[in-house]
């Protein structure tokens, strides 16, 4: 092997290598997860910054959020626009994103689609997107 063709390896080499440490966080979902829906977020009010909702035909629901902020809470939401938006159970925490997983989606479907309509809160300002699987 030359010293031409080597080096261009070893360049090649190191750039595969740095690529993780350059990339921002992201946050992807488990292997069958269908995906329903991507949203970014709005300032709401109060430090408070809100996601567009998405439908899910109940049973489990995943959100993976992509941010690079430290340490910030996200809470699922469930929008309706005849009442007050019901909270799914508790705040959740994560550094730089990621995924939480919720169960029992189903008792939230309601309407003439039989869908839950849902969104996440968060106090993180820097979360720049969220995406939904069924």
């Amino acid at each position: 092997m030359n010293m031409r063709r080597r080096a261009g390896l070893t360049g090649a080499a190191l750039a595969a290598l740095a690529v993780p440490f350059l990339a921002p966080s992201t946050a992807s979902a488990a292997p069958g997860w269908q995906h329903i829906g991507t949203s970014g977020f709005t300032y709401w009010s109060g430090g408070v910054y809100v996601s567009e909702p998405v439908e899910s035909g109940g049973g489990g629901f995943q959100a993976c959020v992509f941010s690079d902020a430290g340490s910030k809470w996200y809470q699922l939401y469930e929008y309706d626009p005849s009442n007050a938006d019901e909270p799914i159970g508790g705040k959740r925490y994560q550094v730089e994103g990621g995924c939480e997983t919720w169960d029992g989606i189903d008792a939230y479907a309601d309407g003439d689609n039989n869908k839950a309509e849902l969104f996440l809160r968060t106090d993180d300002g820097r979360a720049y997107k969220v995406d939904y699987y069924d």
